[in-house]
């Protein structure tokens, strides 16, 4: 078991059992549909002497948001009884974690909270192949960086589906194309452009220089509607795809539109001003070292 605590949460299986259960409700057609699918997730760990972590993970999430069911509770309170888990500690975490338990056991003997309504992830509607969408920075971030205001240009050159947890879901891959605009450009200018990286200016020596190519794209999904820039997006035509590097693009994991411009926009946008890269056999590599000034 990989843990760095011995609180509730200190571990990777009870981590892995309320984040499941929490995505499952988001995507389950019912409560009981939800902890069926978790049951089903998880089931690596039921046998084994993490299972006793997997359920009180499960009673204390479903405590918080009102969905405490019987056969949860149950499981927990056997697990509490026989000190579940004791024997994955040592010293003086043994005598926390019966501590713990205790806890836990008299907050799923008291009230739980209200029933939480869980708001279900609905497919976005995704862009056409070939679209052109012009972004607006709109952020401190932005500001700070000199290009508040200013319009980027963005293009879809791929649709990938999902994996875990989010099978059935789709998501686009998207080019960025390397220059501002003061106001918006029509289209075709992404034919002159090059293309922003998703990716950092430069490997630490030439082994990995040459052993992993830039990513070119990145993955966008649509899952929430508060999470898409509807305001920042504006259409500006379908044009054909100029360049279509062939190596993978970075995950919608690790991109995506939530805050786009803090997590990592406005930062590659930056990071990639006065640095090269070079294309050889359709992949594509920076054409520096790190430097200490690429962390500044």
């Amino acid at each position: 078991m990989g843990y760095w605590s011995c609180s509730l949460y200190g571990n990777d299986a009870s981590l892995d059992a309320r984040d499941t259960y929490l995505v499952r409700l988001e995507l389950a057609d019912s409560d009981e549909e939800a902890l069926e699918q978790t049951k089903e997730i998880l089931e690596e760990f039921m046998g084994t002497e993490e299972e006793c972590l997997v359920w009180y993970a499960l009673a204390d999430t479903q405590w918080k948001i009102g969905r405490l069911c019987d056969e949860v509770k149950g499981k927990a309170f056997e697990y509490i009884e026989q000190n579940g888990g004791e024997d994955l500690f040592e010293g003086r975490d043994r005598k926390k974690w019966g501590t713990i338990l205790k806890k836990l056991e008299e907050k799923l003997n008291s009230p739980m909270k209200p029933y939480k309504k869980i708001k279900k992830f609905e497919q976005l509607e995704l862009w056409n192949m070939g679209d052109v969408y012009a972004y607006q920075f709109s952020t401190k971030d932005a500001e700070d960086a000199g290009i508040y205001k200013k319009y980027i240009l963005m293009q879809k050159v791929g649709e990938k589906g999902m994996g875990y947890p989010y099978e059935g879901f789709r998501y686009d891959v998207i080019q960025i194309y390397d220059r501002l605009f003061d106001e918006l450009p029509s289209p075709e200018v992404i034919k002159d452009i090059r293309l922003l990286p998703a990716d950092i200016p430069y490997r630490k020596n030439e082994e990995l220089l040459r052993t992993f190519p830039l990513d070119m794209s990145a993955g966008m999904d649509y899952l929430k509607a508060s999470e898409y820039p509807r305001k920042r997006l504006h259409f500006l035509g379908n044009v054909e795809i100029p360049i279509r590097p062939r190596y993978v693009h970075g995950f919608a994991k690790v991109f995506g539109w939530e805050r786009i411009e803090e997590s990592w926009l406005v930062a590659f946008f930056k990071w990639w001003q006065g640095k090269t890269y070079y294309e050889e056999n359709g992949l594509y590599y920076p054409s520096e070292l790190y430097k200490k000034s690429d962390d500044e």
